[in-house]
């Protein structure tokens, strides 16, 4: 259920775990999010926004769900999408 996540969540930390694609580990290191805790009203709040709808976690860190998160350890990049930086070099050394 979208209203149990941010509940099981709140003042934890996370580890995003990346999938390996052609035994290439793009997720280096593995980065942890750090959350507050939350009130019943702002998870009522945020789950009437319909952004938790649909998402990894029923959250999305790039959205309105950034209040909730005041530190990551890692890259945030491994957090919502490819990490292009570490993806470029890792494919500069395939021939």
């Amino acid at each position: 259920m979208v209203a149990e996540r941010p509940r099981e969540q709140a003042g934890e930390r996370q580890r995003e775990v990346c999938a390996k694609k052609l035994a290439i580990d793009v997720c280096d290191p593995v980065p942890d999010l750090v959350r507050v805790d939350l009130t019943e009203q702002q998870i009522a709040d945020y789950i009437a926004s319909g952004e938790p709808m649909g998402k990894a976690g029923a959250y999305g860190i790039q959205g309105r769900a950034a209040r909730f998160i005041p530190r990551i350890e890692g890259c945030y990049f491994n957090v919502v999408g490819l990490p292009l930086a570490r993806v470029s070099a890792m494919l500069g050394t395939i021939r």
